[in-house]
């Protein structure tokens, strides 16, 4: 997942949780019955969670450009360096 598609989730996942938790607070005061609406909103945390925790294609439509790795001689070389100090 890229930057943007961490903000995307974090986004749709606060609209989602949300809107369930206005709509099962409005379901529980309809039906005057605290369950419905403790189930209402379980079932958008549920939905949250499918539509942001997996790593869906959406989620990554910006590719991170990534250094070419390095030789690992120069770090050797640092390193022996380092060591030749103390010795």
């Amino acid at each position: 997942m890229d930057y943007r598609g961490q903000i995307r989730a974090g986004h749709l996942m606060r609209l989602i949780i949300i809107l369930f938790a206005l709509f099962g607070l409005l379901t529980a005061w309809a039906f005057k019955n605290m369950g419905i609406g403790l189930l209402v909103h379980a079932f958008g945390l549920c939905l949250a969670a499918l539509a942001t925790v997996p790593d869906w294609p959406y989620y990554n439509q910006m590719e991170i450009g990534w250094q070419p790795v390095r030789g690992r001689t120069e770090r050797l070389t640092m390193f022996q360096r380092l060591l030749s100090i103390f010795q």
